[in-house]
Order: C-alpha cells, then structure tokens, then sequence
C-alpha cells in the first residue's frame, strides 16, 4: 500500500494480496506488474503500458498513462459515493468473465449507483452484477448511471445479471450527452424482451 510518494514496480509484484494506492503514485515499470489493483484516492500509472490485472476496485482513484485490462470482477470499496466516479481508467478493457458491481441505490423514487470513467477508450462488455434476487429484484423503469466515457470514446456494451426480475426483462444501455461535463453518460435501463406476432 502506497500513501504517498511515488513507488516504482521494475518488475512483477509478487507479494499476495493487491497493489493499493491510497495516496501518491504507483508506476508500473514492465507490462503485467500488477496483479491485481485498488485505486483509493491514489493513481496507477502504467507507464504506456498493458496491465492485465484480476481484479480492481476503487474509491476515487484513477489508471492512467496505459491499459488495464480486468479479467475477474470490477467493484467500488464500501464506502465509495453513490453517483460518482470509483475509478478514472483512461483505458480499460473488460475480459469475457469479468463482471462490474453495480451497488444500485434507491432513495426518493430515483436510483443511483458508483460508476467508473473512461477517459480515452474502452473495449469488451461491462457485465453489471446488480447482486439481487427475486425477493428483491431490480425497481421497474430503473434507469441509472454506471459510466461515463469522454469525448471521442465509445462507450462499453452492458449487460446485467443477478437482476431478480423475470426474464422477460433485460438490461440496456442508454447513453446520454452531459452538457456540464463535457462527457457522455453511460445508463443502465430495464426494458421488456420485445414479442412477436406470428400470423396464419
């Protein structure tokens, strides 16, 4: 755990547990030098590198300078505000098995939810993990934030699991332009599977 200063990594890390910076800078120095990454108020620098890394999870802190890739799961710490940013990635891909906790709260008839930022692109599907079950299942007409991406960058697919509602409802992307921050807003939506009418 780094919590200030700059700590240069010229080779793999290979203590168990993840790489947390907490405050300061962590500097990849070789490619896949983190196995696995917790931004909390500190930056990772990749040093224009590719980092593949298990996991990672965040409370404000930001990835920049590379590309991470996230092969298991993607998460906010317990703690990290609702409807802001847990991560800042500046280029991140998600792996085919990874999946993105979405932590939705419900509170005066809207939803909000700790979402990640991409600031220069973004690749594979965002796996939203809403963690619910038929006993509590996802409010109908959700509709809320999980990214933001800058100008210039495509936004992520999504898909959710773990929704709790039937499955003649799925989870869809809207996307948005916000015009105070300049970005593109990235919304999770709950909408019916569409039917079909077959005539004889």
């Amino acid at each position: 755990m780094l919590g200030g200063g700059t700590l240069l990594l010229s080779a793999a890390n290979t203590m168990n547990g993840p790489v947390t910076a907490s405050g300061g800078t962590v500097k990849g120095m070789v490619a896949g030098s983190v196995p696995a990454l917790v931004l909390k108020g500190g930056t990772f620098d990749g040093n224009g590198l590719d980092h593949a890394v298990t996991y990672l999870k965040g409370a404000g802190g930001v990835a920049a300078n590379g590309a991470v890739s996230v092969s298991d799961s993607m998460a906010p710490l317990a703690g990290a505000a609702a409807d802001a940013p847990y991560a800042v990635v500046a280029n991140l891909a998600f792996g085919s098995g990874c999946l993105v906790a979405c932590p939705v709260a419900v509170e005066d008839g809207g939803q909000t939810a700790p979402y990640f930022r991409v600031t220069e692109s973004c690749t594979g599907t965002a796996r939203l993990d809403f963690v619910r079950t038929a006993d509590d299942p996802l409010p109908a007409g959700l509709r809320v934030k999980v990214a933001e991406c800058a100008a210039g960058v495509a936004p992520p697919a999504v898909r959710g699991v773990n929704t709790g509602v039937e499955k003649r409802y799925f989870v869809a992307s809207e996307t948005a332009a916000n015009a105070q921050t300049g970005m593109t807003d990235v919304y999770a939506v709950l909408k019916p599977v569409g039917t079909m009418m077959i005539l004889k």
